[in-house]
Order: C-alpha cells, then structure tokens, then sequence
C-alpha cells in the first residue's frame, strides 16, 4: 500500500491536470492574446484622439472665409439645387439663359439613385454630379462664361461641349454643355 499511494497521488494530480488545469491554461493564453488585442486598440484609439485635437486646433486656426472657400470649393454633401444657381448666376452676367438642364449622380445606383459608403466599389472620398444644360448666345459671351467657370472656386471639369451654328444668324451659337462637381462622401 505504500507502494501504491504515490502512484495514486501521481494519477490523480496528472487526471487533474488534463482535465482541469490544462484547458484552464489554455483559456487563459487566448485571454491573454485578447487583451494585448484590445491594449493595442487602445493605444491607437488615444493616438486618434491625440491627432483629432491637432487637427481640430489647425482647423480653428483657418479664418471663417478660408473654410468658406473651402466648402465651395468641394462641399461637404450634393446640392444640385446651390450648383445650378452659381452656374446661372455666372451665365446672367453675359445675359446668357440656361435652358434644358439635366442632372445625374455619376456611379449611382439606377435604382435608388443614392448610394451609401459601403456600397460604394469605387473608394474614392469624392462622389460625382453631372449637369448638362444648353443656352444659345454669340460665341465671345461662351468664352467669358467659359473662363469665369474655370476661375470659380468650385471644382468643376467640363466633359463635352457641343457647338451648333444657326442658319439664319452666324454669329449666334447654341452650346451644349456637360459638366461635372464633385463633393465629399
């Protein structure tokens, strides 16, 4: 029986590690794993908060009329409505009247015609407005209007401009004009 105590005692310790210890050690590896996880998603999560008040203070150190610009100059969200008036404030300046305007979000959705982030394949930051509008006016006030467009704030790209010359009056063009804005998602 002395013999065989020990052994006893020796089973018993190893049953006892195989079926308490060892899985016990175990999950306390996968813990472990997990929270250096989540110490490293802290870490950059502070780091975030940390570049977050830097660029919040550079922003504050933008005057109003600079953020202004910016907002024209790629807005925050779509307006067709705000576009076609700068676009016709532009064009009445050179007694130009805009006439048959047809808009399009670029990319879009047939469908819905909005799209959200995560169905967006393109990854880009930016989304696209088409307008294609017409008017009908001498080819100078085209060029003025054409060169005030391109010295506007707003990013605009001018896809396709079609030219058809009246009969009767050769001075007196009418324009076809497709462009594109942009703005942030």
């Amino acid at each position: 029986m002395k013999n065989s105590l020990p052994i006893v005692f020796i089973a018993l310790s190893l049953g006892l590690f195989y079926v308490y210890i060892s899985p016990q050690y175990a999950n306390i590896k996968l813990l472990s794993s997990e929270k250096s996880n989540y110490d490293d998603v802290l870490e950059k999560s502070i780091e975030l908060r940390q570049l977050r008040e830097q660029l919040r203070e550079k922003m504050q150190g933008f005057s109003s009329t600079d953020l202004g610009r910016l907002e024209k100059m790629i807005p925050q969200g779509i307006d067709p409505t705000e576009l076609i008036l700068d676009l016709d404030n532009i064009a009445r300046r050179y007694g130009i009247v805009m006439l048959d305007m047809k808009t399009e979000l670029v990319g879009a959705d047939k469908k819905s015609k909005q799209k959200t982030d995560s169905e967006d394949s393109s990854g880009k930051p930016y989304q696209i407005f088409s307008l294609t509008f017409n008017f009908t006016a001498p080819y100078e006030k085209f060029i003025s209007f054409m060169s005030t467009v391109e010295s506007s704030l707003r990013i605009m790209d001018v896809n396709s401009i079609v030219i058809k010359v009246d009969e009767k009056d050769p001075r007196i063009q009418t324009f076809e004009v497709n462009i594109n804005s942009y703005w942030l998602k």
